[in-house]
């Protein structure tokens, strides 16, 4: 089995080589794919000059989770898949460029939020994970106050807890945080609790008041309080529901990926393993179980991914499923579970059915039906469950909400009604960092607008 490949930081010959590519094209398509806004040719035309500083504040001063997502962006779902370089030989390697623009305000510190006057208003947010951080920064920006609450005692949400050390390390959504919250000195040094993940302590901001530990239960009340709330709380594992889930070897991918990253992988996996689904948690999942047999020893597990769909339809992302399929991963489509199986309360095997695609469905993709009698029977010794999150419905009570329920955005502005807006995970479908940044900016500013009619009495 192969091991897990680590990518690499660019050198600045590797990123100078690679930024003299781009086209710069006159109406880039790349920077019209980016929902952070980052107007991608003008960094890319920066370091190509050796404006390494420069680069990096053109990306900081559009994403406030910049070095998050020079690590884990979708880009070949995003500005590579429409880079016009691709039509001559490859695209341009927009995140890797990205990365290195911030790996350079690492090394020189990062220079502080530029306050706009401060404005009236006092805004919560509702979660301290990408979206409510690039929120926050965004606020900030614009001179209002605001108070952001996470339930959690440490932000940066699933950053924070969930993803694999292997390809995002804890250091980048500390920088993040630091950023966005007015912590630039502790950023500046690269070291101590911004480093770390910022875990609170001094007062972040003058005009951010942090609330660690403090679980918002009911949104709506929260907004009587607030001239508005952008709520970004992330979401749960859904329901454990298919038979058996209580043997002991199965659990949740989410559960499984905060133990690996607690224990630093250093945590016994079973030798024949199965992962459920077909998202990008499900992956990492799968990776998870690979970077803990190689940090333990012993014999190499077998790793399956099942998903009930084809692969052209799993929402994971096509770069981590092929790194996964390098290091031994193997994944089955058209399959679902229909039962685990097990003999003195310890999982023994999961019993699947065979799918094939019908018609589409909500989600936009065509759904998976099971085929009548067509079952098979997958002997296994841990089972993965990686089949998907919900919102956490009691806090949603009293606002519009979809059929699944989601809150009900007006996605031009993130507005779910009257003084409320929400953005991220919560909003349904297969998210990034980059995405629940988009989300956040447009929210802040609609914001920011909505306020500045009411202090002139326009509304």
């Amino acid at each position: 089995m192969e091991r897990i490949l680590i990518e690499r930081p660019m050198t600045s010959s590797q990123a100078m080589r690679e930024a003299e590519r781009c086209l710069q094209c006159f109406d880039p398509p790349c920077a019209r794919r980016c929902p952070a806004g980052i107007v991608i040719p003008r960094f890319i035309r920066m370091i190509m000059s050796g404006n390494a500083r420069g680069a990096a504040e053109a990306v900081r001063s559009a994403n406030a989770m910049a070095s998050s997502c020079g690590l884990a962006c979708p880009d070949e779902q995003l500005c590579a898949s429409v880079c016009v370089r691709r039509s001559i030989d490859r695209p341009v390697e927009i995140r890797r460029l990205h990365r290195f623009a911030t790996d350079t305000e690492e090394a020189m510190g990062p220079r502080s939020v530029r306050r706009a006057v401060r404005g009236r208003g006092s805004v919560a947010i509702v979660g301290a994970g990408p979206g409510g951080l690039a929120c926050a920064a965004e606020l900030r920006r614009l001179g209002i106050e605001v108070t952001l609450y996470e339930a959690r005692g440490e932000i940066g949400g699933v950053l924070a807890g969930a993803i694999p050390l292997y390809r995002f390390p804890a250091e980048a959504v500390g920088r993040d945080a630091a950023f966005a919250i007015g912590r630039a000195a502790a950023l500046a040094s690269g070291r101590g609790a911004a480093s770390r993940g910022w875990r609170g302590g001094s007062a972040p901001s003058p005009d951010i008041h942090l609330k660690l530990e403090t679980r918002v239960t009911d949104i709506a009340a929260l907004a009587k309080r607030h001239d508005a709330v952008f709520a970004a709380p992330g979401v749960v594992a859904a329901d454990r529901s298919v038979p058996g889930c209580d043997f002991r070897g199965v659990v949740s991918a989410v559960a499984f990926l905060e133990e690996c990253r607690r224990k630093r992988y250093a945590n016994p996996v079973g030798r024949d393993v199965v992962v459920i689904g077909g998202g990008n948690v499900a992956v990492d999942a799968a990776m998870a179980v690979i970077r803990c047999a190689e940090e333990m020893g012993g014999h190499p597990p077998r790793v399956r991914v099942l998903y009930r769909r084809t692969r052209d339809l799993m929402p994971a992302w096509e770069r981590e499923v092929r790194e996964a399929e390098r290091v031994g991963v193997v994944f089955h489509f058209l399959v679902a579970p229909a039962g685990f199986t097990g003999e003195r309360g310890k999982l023994t095997g999961v019993e699947v059915l065979r799918m094939r695609l019908g018609r589409i469905d909500a989600t936009g993709r065509r759904a998976a039906v099971p085929i009548p009698g067509a079952t098979l029977a997958v002997p296994c010794d841990q089972a993965i469950l990686a089949m998907g999150t919900a919102p956490e419905r009691s806090i949603w009570r009293g606002l519009p909400a979809t059929r699944q329920g989601y809150p009900s955005t007006d996605r031009r502005a993130n507005r779910v009604m009257d003084n409320v807006y929400a953005g991220g995970d919560v909003l349904g479908g297969e998210q990034s960092i980059v995405a629940a940044v988009g989300d956040a900016k447009r929210a802040a500013r609609a914001i920011a607008a909505s306020l500045e009619r009411k202090g002139r009495g326009d509304e």
